[in-house]
C-alpha cells in the first residue's frame, strides 16, 4: 500500500491574489508603508505590462528579462525593479506558487553616481570649514 505523504497544489496562481498575500506577509513583518507601496508598484508594473506571466515558468522568464532589460533604463531604476520583483518571488518560491525564481542570481548595475556643480565662492566656503573643523 502507498503512502501519501506530500500533494502538491496544483492550482493556477493569479499573481494579483500572491502579491496581496505577499504583501499581508510583508506588513505583519512591519516594513514601512512606502515601502508596501513601492512592492506593489514594482510587481503591478511588471503584470500590467506582461499579464501572461504567471502562465508558465517560460513565460515568467523571458518577461522578467524583457522587462528588466529594456533600453536607456537607469542604473537605479534597474536596481530597485531587481531587489522588489526578486523579493516577491522568492517568496513565491517558499510558497511553493512558483518552481524557481528566474532573477534569483542577477546582480545589481553599478551607478556611476552624478556629478553636482557648486558655485566655486560656496565649494571655498565648504573647505574653509573643513579645514577649521582639523585645525581645532
Amino acid at each position: 500500500m502507498a503512502r501519501v505523504t506530500q500533494i502538491k497544489n496544483n492550482k493556477a496562481v493569479v499573481w494579483a491574489e500572491a502579491l496581496t498575500q505577499f504583501l499581508f506577509w510583508k506588513k505583519a513583518q512591519g516594513i514601512s508603508e512606502q515601502t508596501r507601496k513601492d512592492y506593489d508598484q514594482h510587481v503591478r508594473l511588471l503584470f500590467k505590462r506582461y499579464s501572461d506571466s504567471f502562465e508558465t515558468m517560460d513565460n515568467l522568464k523571458n518577461n522578467l528579462f524583457e522587462y528588466l532589460g529594456q533600453d536607456n533604463i537607469k542604473p537605479c531604476t534597474y536596481n530597485n525593479r531587481l531587489v522588489y520583483l526578486r523579493t516577491f518571488l522568492n517568496w513565491c518560491v517558499e510558497q511553493e506558487m512558483i518552481d524557481s525564481n528566474p532573477i534569483k542570481s542577477m546582480k545589481k548595475r553599478k551607478d556611476e553616481g552624478r556629478v553636482v556643480n557648486i558655485e566655486q565662492d560656496v565649494l571655498i566656503k565648504l573647505l574653509a570649514v573643513e579645514s577649521v573643523k582639523y585645525i581645532v
